[in-house]
């Protein structure tokens, strides 16, 4: 139903608004506060009352109306037969859905008349009437609510909740039922035999058609033996509800936030691919607020195309939205190496800083937490740090974030500078320097290695740029400033080894980590506990901040 979504968050690169056509099940991802939640009960309320005024995040919202004859073709599929003494007039519908999230029945009542009027777009209030039809949003309680016990009502009449739409109808709970089963090996079914409520029982097998929707004796026996499903968890509950919710449905618009709320990682992922085969088969809209990587695993890898919008709002106020391509995505989700290093978290974060190892990823963060906590400018808010197994690995992980417009930054040692050729090439490309300066920075590196390898010194392990003569030495820091203007940090001093000297940690890589956290120490209370000073690590790391925090950096491409 909705052919085109504008939203007011522009892309780090551009001041133009982001705007989209959604595909049958479009995800907004990214940091907390970000908005994703919010834009959802914008769509609501703009369907429910026609376009904003106080917006936030939504600028524009087009529905793809029929024509006049269906939109009152339509309204009659949910035209309700009148109470006991109640009189509808000819030229009247009394019309309503079945609300998930409500789990009751809304009713309306229009002319036909008015009907038309509203089809041809001259009554706003017929606009919104029309639509409420079609609109769903279900938060994380909704799904927990929906696999209770619900009343039953009069099979003559329209269903009156959930649990009564899928007793009557065989198809849909068949499809719930199969999907039930493949998650948790269990059969849903409906036992009817309290008479007055309907609850939801999860069986060892299939019921017999002497059993289904019966109330013999075989069918008293049966369900008395089967478990219900509040006796299982959470999990199992809001899985099952909130698929309950969609397949019973009649909604076109349905706004799902955190579907992975309550749920084991695995059922995220399962349910992320079972919604988006069903939507894929479906007329309309699904729209996801989530902060799961399973979840967006799951839509993936069934195989439906889908929208993936990252949203952001980082401390400097500033907001973004970015369309990505499900390809590139795709890419982080099947590569072995960037699996094993976790890196499609990167997507929900503001901020992401690779390093070469666990024990720089570890010591690097460390000193982050600390900046936050005594010296918050210097810091990184909402930053993710990832460590891969060494360098030229690094630049398989930054290329392919920064490809989606992530800000990715690279700490290095030093001794990065003495690869040249094509891993030298590959660290350029990856870091999006422009091909007219390749050579440039090629013979600058060089020029620095060979002042290096005169001296006849480990760079990495004596001393780092202190090795070189004044003038070489501010050769190498030019170099190392230029390459920090596209996110590449190398370590002045040689190696993560070689920071905070003071504290007088031996640089054996074996036992270095342990020992420099046993020296900063844990308790701030302490008066021995290490916290910021100027120099050092700390305005190293300030360094980065300042270009993962900067609108305008270079190395992300637009």
């Amino acid at each position: 139903m909705i052919n085109e979504i504008q939203l007011k968050f522009v892309s780090d690169a551009s001041e133009r608004n982001l705007k989209f056509s959604p595909d049958h099940v479009t995800i907004f991802l990214g940091p907390n506060n970000g908005g994703k939640s919010l834009l959802l009960r914008e769509v609501e309320k703009w369907c429910a009352n026609g376009p904003l005024s106080d917006g936030k995040i939504l600028s524009d919202l087009k529905i793809a109306f029929p024509s006049p004859d269906q939109i009152i073709e339509e309204v009659k599929k949910f035209s309700l037969p009148p109470e006991p003494g109640e009189t509808i007039e000819s030229t009247r519908i009394k019309y309503g859905k079945l609300d998930a999230a409500t789990n009751q029945r809304t009713t309306h009542s229009a002319t036909i008349e008015h009907l038309k009027q509203w089809a041809k777009g001259s009554d706003q209030r017929g606009f919104t009437q029309y639509v409420v039809l079609y609109i769903l949003r279900l938060d994380a309680l909704t799904r927990l609510h929906l696999v209770g016990q619900q009343e039953t009502n009069d099979l003559q009449r329209p269903s009156n909740n959930i649990l009564n739409e899928l007793f009557r109808d065989d198809e849909k709970r068949g499809h719930l039922r199969r999907i039930v089963k493949e998650a948790f090996g269990r059969i849903f079914v409906i036992d009817p035999t309290a008479i007055k409520q309907l609850r939801i029982r999860l069986a060892d097998r299939e019921p017999q058609p002497s059993e289904e929707k019966s109330l013999g004796k075989p069918a008293i026996d049966f369900y008395a033996a089967q478990p219900l499903i509040e006796e299982f968890s959470d999990g199992v509950r809001a899985f099952t509800g909130l698929l309950m919710a969609i397949i019973a449905s009649s909604a076109k618009i349905l706004l799902l936030d955190e579907p992975e709320a309550f749920l084991h990682p695995s059922l995220v992922s399962r349910l992320g691919t079972e919604i988006s085969n069903i939507m894929s088969n479906r007329e309309g809209n699904l729209f996801v607020a989530t902060h799961s990587q399973k979840f967006l695993m799951g839509c993936i890898e069934s195989g439906k195309n889908v929208n993936i919008i990252r949203l952001t709002y980082d401390e400097n106020k500033r907001s973004t939205a970015r369309m990505l391509s499900n390809e590139k995505v795709r890419v982080l989700m099947q590569n072995p190496l960037l699996r094993s290093v976790g890196v499609l978290e990167a997507l929900f974060y503001n901020y992401v800083i690779v390093t070469e190892a666990d024990a720089d990823r570890a010591f690097y963060q460390e000193i982050n937490q600390r900046l936050m906590a005594f010296k918050k400018e210097w810091g990184i808010q909402d930053c993710l740090f990832l460590n891969v197994h060494g360098k030229q690995e690094m630049w398989d992980v930054v290329k392919p974030l920064r490809e989606l417009g992530i800000p990715v930054a690279a700490i290095a040692d030093i001794d990065l500078i003495k690869n040249g050729g094509a891993e030298w090439k590959k660290v350029l490309e990856a870091s999006f320097i422009p091909d007219a300066s390749h050579t440039a920075f090629q013979d600058h590196r060089k020029s620095i290695l060979d002042k290096f390898e005169a001296t006849g010194k480990n760079m990495k392990r004596e001393g780092g740029v202190q090795l070189l003569a004044n003038g070489d030495r501010q050769a190498a820091l030019d170099l190392f400033g230029q390459l920090q203007d596209y996110g590449i940090f190398i370590v002045p001093g040689g190696e993560i080894e070689g920071w905070l000297s003071g504290l007088e940690v031996s640089r054996d890589k074996g036992t270095w980590l342990r020992t420099i956290f046993e020296k900063l120490g844990s308790d701030p209370g302490d008066s021995r506990y290490v916290k910021p000073t100027d120099g050092d690590v700390w305005e190293f790391l300030s360094k980065v901040k300042k270009w993962l925090t900067d609108s305008g950096r270079k190395g992300v491409p637009s």
